[in-house]
């Protein structure tokens, strides 16, 4: 005797859910399950309403495709109630961000397809096994300016900067000074003091809190 569901019915809605729901039937016999969906399975000249109870009676499993389609569909809805009747698991996927869930899969856990198939937890759910934990997208931060039009890379001086800034406790002290240029042109230094304190950074990398970016760095000893 098979130790999970073997047989899978998906149900869904021609019109917004055959993407989502192809994708499974070729997926999920790679797997280890027979599934059955009415594209592929259908015998001409025997009526399909016929056909699709005798597939959901045979099935272990029912996959409902969530969509807006499926929630105004009377034929899934025909076949949530017959799957109901029957006493199978019934698995949403939710294929449509925002879609309508019908009252009897309320308090039934999804599986959120609307980010790209998550085929290892409806395999792991098809088993009963835990779900495979899914490991957030790491952290990204955007939050300095880009660099002016007139920028010039100055790799020498920075590197005598960062030498200068990681350098053993002892030597001079050292002063950054940056200047801004206003619509006259080259103004007045930017004071590095109260009014723009200087940020260290555990690389060496030092900024300025004035908006603008330097046009000069300067090392004093």
């Amino acid at each position: 005797m098979a130790t999970h569901p073997k047989r899978i019915f998906i149900s869904y809605a021609r019109k917004d859910g055959a993407a989502v729901a192809m994708r499974l039937y070729g997926n999920l016999p790679k797997n280890g399950f027979e599934v059955w969906l009415d594209q592929g399975d259908m015998t001409a000249g025997f009526a399909w309403p016929k056909q699709i109870e005798q597939a959901l009676e045979s099935a272990d499993v029912m996959l409902a495709i969530l969509t807006p389609g499926f929630y105004d569909s009377p034929t899934c809805n025909k076949d949530l109630a017959l799957a109901l009747g029957l006493g199978k698991l019934l698995i949403p996927i939710l294929a449509i961000r925002g879609s309508k869930t019908p009252f009897q899969l309320v308090d039934v856990h999804r599986i959120d397809f609307t980010q790209g198939d998550r085929l290892d937890e409806l395999v792991a759910a098809l088993e009963g096994r835990p779900a495979p934990a899914i490991e957030p997208p790491p952290r990204s931060y955007a939050s300095v300016p880009p660099l002016p039009a007139n920028y010039v890379e100055r790799p020498h001086e920075l590197a005598a900067l960062r030498e200068a800034l990681l350098a053993p406790s002892g030597v001079h002290g050292i002063a950054l000074t940056a200047f801004r240029q206003y619509a006259e042109g080259l103004g007045s230094e930017t004071r590095a003091g109260a009014a723009h304190p200087i940020r260290s950074h555990a690389l060496g990398l030092w900024s300025c809190s004035d908006a603008q970016w330097p046009r000069s760095v300067g090392v004093v000893g």
